[in-house]
């Protein structure tokens, strides 16, 4: 069985048990963890699992069966981690809605990169299209990967300059691996996964889309990305509360000059002015914050002695 499948299932069947309370899962998760070999199938230790959370064996069987077909109807490789594995960050078993097991199609080694994440409004300006590919090629060069959603917008556009420079790419979901949302953004989705980029959900196989399962996606993202390319957001939009979470947790935002200096856009130059922000005024700006000089430095140098030696 691939790894840490049967603990996922286990824990999905408990969620479904307690009706979505994760809370309460986990709780019960954690304490048959402590008795239970959990790396067996749920059928192996079904009388003794009921024993443990009072649930009765046909209710455990009929939850566990329905989680079973969700997870075997996945027919692709896909990774799931857990706390325990080694590309599992940690932060994300802080805060209110702690992520247990992340699922992921792709590439995992990008997770420990650089992560630049880029958020805008549904309909951007002829400007605001114009900064974004002119930070995203920046981040092309400083050797970091985007990071977005499938959101219309900037962050479609996003996608669609990476793919024309080879820009590394993950794209945090808010649905289940198989599930596309927009469903106009499926292809996307499918050419990332498949030509080096990561998709990655904190949503089970057997997990029921849900409005507000965008909340819980958009959490996800803040705590991944390293910095936040905020490049047109109106004001009270939900990049802004994805950059207030990034900055309480000392991460910085960056917003191009044009944006902050629009009249229209009160928020913009409300959080311009606050810790951990800064503004894109001029070309090379973000690439010195994403690449410190001295590290630009040593790859000149770096360069020149291997050119005097051939």
């Amino acid at each position: 069985m691939q790894e840490h499948k049967a603990e996922a299932m286990l824990y999905e069947t408990l969620v479904y048990l307690y009706k979505g309370d994760e809370e309460n899962a986990y709780k019960a998760y954690s304490e048959v963890l402590l008795s239970l070999d959990i790396t067996k199938p749920v059928n192996d230790y079904l009388y003794d699992l009921a024993k443990l959370t009072r649930f009765t064996q046909a209710d455990i069987f009929s939850a566990y069966q329905r989680v079973c077909l969700a997870f075997e109807a996945y027919t692709f490789d896909y990774t799931i981690l857990t706390p325990t594995s080694p590309s599992f960050p940690p932060c994300l078993l802080d805060g209110e809605f702690p992520v247990r097991f992340l699922y992921l199609v792709g590439n995992v080694e990008l997770l420990k990169k650089n992560k630049v994440g880029l958020l805008g409004m549904h309909l951007p300006s002829l400007q605001g299209k114009d900064d974004a590919l002119k930070q995203l090629e920046e981040v092309k060069e400083a050797g970091a990967v985007l990071t977005t959603t499938l959101d219309l917008g900037l962050p479609s556009f996003a996608i669609s300059v990476a793919e024309k420079i080879n820009l590394e790419t993950i794209l945090v979901l808010q649905t289940p691996l198989h599930q596309c949302l927009p469903v106009t953004e499926k292809e996307k989705m499918v050419r990332i996964a498949n030509t080096g980029g990561l998709l990655i959900t904190r949503f089970a196989p057997c997990r029921k889309v849900e409005k507000w399962y965008a909340v819980l996606r958009n959490r996800l993202f803040a705590q991944i990305v390293d910095l936040l390319l905020l490049v047109e957001e109106k004001d009270g939009g939900p990049g802004w509360n994805i950059a207030q979470i990034l900055m309480s947790n000392n991460k910085d935002v960056v917003f191009p000059k044009q944006f902050v200096e629009n009249i229209n856009y009160k928020y913009a130059q409300k959080y311009a002015g606050l810790n951990h922000t800064m503004i894109y005024k001029k070309k090379d700006d973000l690439l010195k914050k994403l690449k410190p000089k001295k590290k630009r430095e040593k790859k000149e140098v770096d360069s020149f002695v291997q050119l005097s030696l051939f």
